[in-house]
């Protein structure tokens, strides 16, 4: 398992600034919430979510649309047969319309709204649903466009007149045309619904929960067809040696194949009993629910959290962004902050971009972009009239490129036998040779040297023969540009940077 400890000496490097970053609020006299997202094909990114005037008006739905310079447009809906409009799921459909999912309250009940739009924010259509008699209040709402188009959706429900709680599946059409529904009862305990997608290339679609299946209380991962039927679940036991215990948020966000994949969620670790440690961590597993490797972010005297709707961003192998609340368990005192993290297919941990520190943020979903960057939207607190933390929100969205995260050193497993070293480089910028100097000795092939660019596409991949500690590169075919480099020693990273080529 990789452990992370922030209170290492980081290697500093010169952050490239780039206009392609920017970050705004959508602020106003009541609260603007903003949590789902998507990305279309134009390269544009849409957060859904809700907004009012005052805490006790009722909320109305809203959709931002953000362009790649950092404009945007909005629409707020209201009608007025409803209240408390919701906007809680957005999904992009092939032909770039915006397939939205709102929970509305319709004669004091809570009903499922689907409205598709265009492009340009209009309403094509609205279509209401109402919950089954035997279900009164909708919890979290999950939903994934399954492999023939449809759209599919999952909810926790609670039972009218108990406390029993149940999953309610619902497939439309494009057309937001309901194909059928079921409703499923279960114990009485609450259920946690936590991320609903396809398997790609493929007719499954893997929805992660809790006490679906099972009562252990436990995640688990069910497999179900294009028609929702259950295939196949299996259940994140609480290992390895009884000393993790995975909690949600848990978001699988990329299939490394058909068989493993990444997940991102909240862990309590029994370094110190009961679970004293609170972490963000990311996970490669087996569709088994087999533990295949650990990534655990460590940072002293804090409780990391994934953000609540979408923690994990992928846009290739060596650019995954994963986003996180850092809290100092004393938000009135020290607020919380927003954390990006840079991480690789491997789960080697490449850097971090902190932002915050003026308001309390709480991050809700990070969305990769088409130019090699992720947009992160959070929810912040502007007052705390009687020490209350969620009145007066506004909506807080922000770019980050990979250029602008800080690298460092990189941790190496446990197992790997081998210490994360300093590493000078030098010169920067480059024109022809470039060197990099180490404290240890390597011999023959062992080191190799990998160049990206500032997308995280890899543009040098080379084994570097010798003996010392002295390594020499020929830089001068290289293009012209911000790189970053990571420095591998018996195929263990041991430290990367960034260097300019001019």
């Amino acid at each position: 398992m990789k452990q992370f400890y922030f209170f290492c000496s980081l290697l500093l490097f010169s952050i490239f600034c780039s206009a392609q970053g920017f970050e705004f609020a959508i602020d106003g006299e009541g609260t603007q919430s903003l949590n789902w997202g998507g990305l279309d094909s134009e390269g544009n990114v849409l957060f859904v979510g809700f907004m009012n005037d005052a805490p006790e008006l009722p909320y109305d739905g809203l959709i931002v649309k953000v362009f790649p310079d950092g404009n945007y447009s909005s629409f707020r809906y209201n009608n007025p047969v409803y209240s408390d409009i919701c906007f809680i799921s957005i999904d992009i459909l092939p032909d770039d319309r915006y397939f939205i999912i709102a929970s509305v309250v319709n004669d004091q009940t809570d009903n499922i709204l689907v409205l598709i739009f265009n492009s340009d924010l209009e309403v094509l259509s609205e279509k209401l649903y109402a919950l089954d008699d035997s279900y009164s209040n909708l919890g979290k709402v999950s939903t994934a466009i399954a492999s023939d188009g449809n759209i599919v959706m999952a909810t926790v429900a609670t039972a009218t007149g108990d406390y029993r709680y149940g999953i309610l599946f619902y497939k439309f059409s494009p057309e937001g045309d309901t194909l059928f529904t079921r409703a499923d009862y279960y114990e009485p305990r609450q259920q946690a619904l936590l991320w609903f997608s396809r398997i790609p290339d493929s007719d499954e679609l893997l929805l992660v929960a809790r006490r679906l299946s099972n009562l252990s209380g436990r995640i688990e991962f069910c497999y179900f067809d294009n028609d929702l039927n259950l295939l196949d679940s299996h259940v994140i036991p609480s290992v390895p040696s009884l000393e993790v215990n995975v909690r949600d948020p848990a978001h699988v966000t990329h299939w490394l194949n058909d068989q493993e994949f990444l997940m991102s969620c909240y862990t309590s670790f029994k370094d110190n009993p009961p679970f004293s440690e609170q972490d963000l961590t990311v996970y490669r597993l087996s569709r088994e629910a087999v533990f295949l490797d650990t990534l655990r972010i460590v940072r002293p005297d804090t409780i990391d959290y994934p953000a609540s709707y979408e923690s994990m961003a992928y846009v290739n192998d060596s650019t995954i962004y994963v986003a996180g609340q850092t809290s100092h368990n004393d938000p009135l005192v020290t607020p919380e902050l927003v954390s990006v993290f840079l991480i690789d297919a491997d789960l080697n941990l490449l850097g971090r971009y902190d932002y915050g520190g003026d308001l309390n943020y709480w991050p809700k979903s990070v969305i990769a972009t088409a130019d090699g960057g992720c947009m992160v939207v959070s929810n912040r607190a502007k007052e705390y009239p009687g020490g209350g933390l969620y009145y007066n929100l506004d909506a807080h969205i922000k770019k980050v490129m990979r250029e602008d995260i800080a690298l460092y050193s990189i941790g190496l497993s446990e197992s790997a036998g081998v210490s994360s070293v300093t590493i000078q480089a030098y010169p920067n910028p480059v024109r022809d040779l470039f060197h990099v100097r180490l404290p240890i000795s390597v011999e023959g092939t062992s080191a190799r040297f990998v160049i990206y660019d500032l997308q995280g596409r890899k543009v040098y991949d080379s084994r570097l023969s010798g003996k010392g500690n002295l390594l020499t590169m020929d830089l001068s075919n290289l293009p012209s540009g911000a790189y970053t480099y990571r420095l591998l020693h018996a195929e263990a990273p041991i430290g990367n940077g960034k260097f300019i080529k001019e």
